[in-house]
């Protein structure tokens, strides 16, 4: 890991030099693993420079196109084997409306076509067998960062006992359908659980737009990790059906949960971000869920304490607005301590 981690830390040092000298809008991240190391390689650099990227940070899902149109904008991905996602994502920024798209990477396999391969040539290109050790390392340095690559999903970090540890793993076999997902994360001692279809969760079909029906997918995921760390991604995917007749004050969770996106950003927010509507309700969903598995576990004698949640996917969306709901969903799981 020692080679793998050396090479991070010097490619960082050429990727930061690369978007000064090329004054680069944006910079776009390819999914969750390009993301995440990208998040690990800001964290070696001083403050200054860490900040000077925070602020050109965007994912291709978030950005309008009023972002794109005209800008000159960097995507970067972990590793590239065959060079089609990168191409890509470069291709459907230009077809948007950016003016420039350039690529990088941090290893590329050499079995990678030429014309395939990422723009900017300060990668490191290594053969098949180095290639497949290098993804595997870069898994091992992301996970021991100690939270999962779910940038896409709600988490929320909170602590156990670690004698406690084996009774959780016992409890939650009788929360819903249970498999253990094998993956490298075992090899460095961490557990990755789902309970699927969850038996404490019902999610109420709601009749009025937006309309969110109870046939969508719901689970919870655990990455457990030895010292008692865990975090907790619950997922649903309930089935939104909105279009752009639907009026906000209309909205049937106005009522339905009193908090809604709509009730916390601003009147002009609103009328910017209309399809936050499928987001509104996908997220209060996935809070409720993982609501209701902290008050299961804690109607079964658990203890534990929350650090917080971050949802990474609406964070570069909504900005700072998204705190006021995470630090809304650390206090609300908290506060069943005092039951």
């Amino acid at each position: 890991m020692g080679d793998v981690s050396k090479r991070l830390s010097d490619f960082g040092d050429k990727f930061l030099t690369k978007v000064q000298e090329r004054a680069y809008d944006t910079i776009v991240p390819v999914e969750r693993k390009g993301f995440a190391l990208f998040a690990i390689m800001k964290k070696q650099m001083r403050k200054n420079e860490s900040i000077i990227l925070d602020e050109k940070i965007a994912l291709k899902e978030t950005m309008s196109d009023e972002q794109i149109k005209g800008k000159k904008i960097l995507v970067f991905d972990d590793t590239v084997s065959h060079g089609w996602r990168i191409k890509k994502t470069a291709k459907e920024l230009l077809e948007r409306g950016a003016s420039y798209v350039e690529t990088l990477a941090f290893i590329v396999n050499e079995s990678c076509p030429v014309h395939l391969r990422p723009s900017l040539n300060i990668y490191f290109l290594v053969n098949e067998d180095e290639y497949e050790k290098s993804c595997i390392e870069i898994t091992k340095i992301l996970l021991l960062e100690g939270r999962p690559l779910d940038i896409d999903h709600l988490v929320v970090n909170f602590w156990i006992k670690p004698e406690k540890k084996e009774a959780l793993l016992e409890q939650i076999k009788e929360m819903g359908y249970i498999f253990e997902i094998e993956s490298i994360a075992n090899r460095i001692g961490i557990k990755i659980i789902t309970i699927d279809q969850p038996d404490f969760f019902d999610l109420n079909t709601i009749a009025q737009p937006p309309i969110a029906m109870k046939e969508g997918v719901s689970k919870v995921r655990l990455w457990i990790h030895p010292d008692g760390h865990i975090y907790c991604v619950p997922l649903t995917f309930p089935y939104v059906l909105c279009d752009e007749t639907f009026e906000i004050d209309n909205c049937v969770g106005r009522n339905a949960w009193g908090r809604p996106f709509c009730k916390i950003f601003s009147k002009e927010f609103q009328k910017a971000y209309l399809k936050s509507c499928s987001h509104c309700v996908r997220f209060h969903t996935t809070e409720e869920l993982g609501y209701q598995f902290f008050k299961s576990l804690r109607s079964n004698g658990f203890e534990f304490k929350v650090f917080g949640c971050t949802y990474e996917y609406l964070q570069l969306l909504y900005a700072d607005r998204t705190n006021i709901l995470s630090n809304f969903i650390t206090g609300r799981i908290n506060s069943l301590r005092a039951i």
